[in-house]
């Protein structure tokens, strides 16, 4: 079966998700007017479906995520300040270091990522 990306709404639905998900975890920060993120969003898409195994995605709207209550916003957890930014978790834990947090669209690091951390050739 086909999977798409979920979207998640705050703090409480993102710790639940990765502590239940044993795949590699793409967090994508977006907003509907960001250029970069509508061309990433389609690839995101396409590697949650051919690699439905290996990796899950989470989208979270940074315009909606300012709107919760400020104990559950994200962005500020995770200091995004550009958008797309794409942080990865694997095993339930966040993935640190620059390497792993890409701000704007690359995707070939992006892949080299998921490579790395999948241990599997990961393409288009």
């Amino acid at each position: 079966m086909s999977q798409t990306a979920t979207h998640i709404n705050g703090l409480d639905d993102y710790v639940n998700y990765i502590n239940n998900d044993k795949r590699v975890i793409i967090v994508d920060f977006f907003a509907s007017w960001c250029g970069p993120c509508k061309k990433l969003s389609p690839i995101l898409d396409q590697l949650s479906q051919k690699y439905s195994k290996e990796i899950a995605v989470l989208k979270v709207n940074a315009d909606e995520d300012s709107q919760l209550p400020t104990d559950q916003q994200l962005v500020p957890i995770f200091k995004v300040s550009s958008l797309p930014t794409v942080f990865f978790v694997k095993g339930g834990q966040f993935q640190q270091g620059d390497d792993y947090r890409i701000e704007g669209f690359n995707l070939a690091q992006l892949l080299k990522c998921l490579t790395v951390l999948t241990g599997k050739q990961i393409n288009l």
